[in-house]
């Protein structure tokens, strides 16, 4: 028998309409998990991102300018 792991979504990426409309639901991608990671650049900057993985891929999303 086989168990289905739950993760958790801190960053709220399945409620965003932005990055659903990005995600290929229409072939069953799904989010899985997210959270903010710290980034460091080839110049040792850091960089905060938001880590997404989902059924199917890893996104590293740059966090958005206002």
């Amino acid at each position: 028998m086989e168990t289905k792991r739950k993760f958790n979504d801190y960053q709220g990426c399945a409620t965003n309409g932005e990055i659903m409309a990005s995600l290929d639901t229409a072939k069953g991608e799904e989010v899985v998990f997210s959270c903010i990671v710290i980034k460091f650049n080839r110049w040792n900057m850091k960089q905060e991102r938001t880590f997404l993985l989902t059924n199917q891929y890893l996104y590293n999303i740059k966090k958005s300018e206002v």
